[in-house]
């Protein structure tokens, strides 16, 4: 071989390497190499474990499972009376709340109308409110109309909200479309004055006029989005509202991650309009396990995603709050959403 010819080889495998550099800065490709996988830990039995799109209750823990009622979405809850609601949709237009007391049992069902949502624990919509307590799902009440329900000019209604402790607005935009509500294009509004809950009308004035809302603070739910093993020296287990599950009865474990396909990190492509990349990370199954005091339940998740390194969607997160004496999960499996209630049998 001339030399000659050897420095046109040195050459080309120098360029074929510096590109192979700029692609990795440029694309973000990790090595290919898998990392080592995780063995299982001793004693370690897969039959353990429930599936978790088919978790059940045990003689220890009680589960609500939500995904045979429809399509489960926005868990809320509130704080005073301590109550966990779930939305499920069964339909384009139709859907219901799921009530649960403290302890995660099931305390009744109502359906929920387009302009329905929660202030602090009452529900309320266009047509009346009613309270949820740890006992029930009370009855529908009625507003009292301002003026018989005839509409008020803009004055009237400012001297109403200067002197209510709760104010809403529902807009004519959320009526049927074949009503003189919205026809007229008549908004309504729901007001606490004294003690009093009162219902008020008025067309919408152009340029429309708008007035303050007072309603309670909405509370959010402590969550925890990483599920260390026990022996993880890093034990801090939330990242959003940080807080203990139930004054810590309740905690979280990732038993083992079965690590079966791995994913090298990908950057997002040049001209990526979402700019959205792929993390590297394990395809496989999580083998989970919640305990709460002397008591737990286990359950599998397969396809789940294990992160290595960036950033990436989380498949899971677990919920719950100092007040409520249990854990909801919420799975997603591509873009549809599982919610699980998990509680003590005490």
């Amino acid at each position: 071989m001339s030399s000659f010819t050897k420095i046109g080889l040195f050459l080309a495998a120098a360029i074929a390497i510096v590109y192979g550099i700029v692609l990795s800065a440029t694309f973000g490709v990790t090595p290919s190499i898998a990392p080592r996988k995780t063995p299982a830990p001793d004693g370690f039995d897969a039959a353990q474990y429930q599936t978790l799109i088919d978790l059940q209750s045990t003689d220890q823990m009680h589960v609500g499972n939500l995904n045979g009622l429809g399509d489960p979405f926005h868990p809320g809850f509130l704080t005073d009376p301590a109550i966990v609601y779930v939305t499920v949709s069964t339909g384009p237009y139709d859907s219901f709340y799921v009530f649960f007391n403290k302890q995660g049992r099931e305390i009744g069902r109502r359906e929920r109308t387009r302009t329905m949502s929660p202030l602090g624990s009452l529900f309320m919509d266009i047509d009346g409110y009613f309270a949820v307590t740890q006992q029930g799902v009370g009855d529908q009440q009625s507003y009292i109309d301002v003026e018989n329900g005839a509409l008020i000019p803009f004055a009237t209604l400012e001297k109403l909200h200067a002197k209510s402790t709760t104010f809403r607005t529902i807009s004519y935009h959320d009526a049927p479309r074949e009503s003189e509500t919205y026809k007229q294009k008549i908004n309504t509004y729901i007001l606490k004055v004294d003690g009093v809950w009162l219902r008020a009308k008025m067309a919408q004035s152009d340029p429309p006029q708008f007035l303050d809302w007072k309603t309670p603070s909405f509370p959010q739910f402590h969550t925890q989005y990483r599920f260390p093993t026990k022996d993880d020296p890093n034990q801090d287990r939330t990242t959003y509202n940080s807080s203990s599950f139930y004054d810590g009865k309740y905690t979280i474990y990732q038993t083992w991650f079965d690590e079966q396909e791995y994913f090298r990190r990908r950057a997002a492509s040049i001209g990526s309009t979402t700019g959205q990349g792929r993390a590297e990370h394990w395809r496989g199954t999580g083998y989970y396990e919640i305990a709460a005091d002397d008591k737990s339940i286990k359950f599998a998740i397969p396809n789940d995603r294990k992160i290595l390194s960036g950033s990436g969607r989380f498949t899971m997160k677990v919920m719950g709050h100092e007040s409520l004496d249990l854990m909801v999960i919420e799975r997603y499996a591509g873009n549809d959403a599982q919610y699980y209630i998990v509680s003590t049998k005490d």
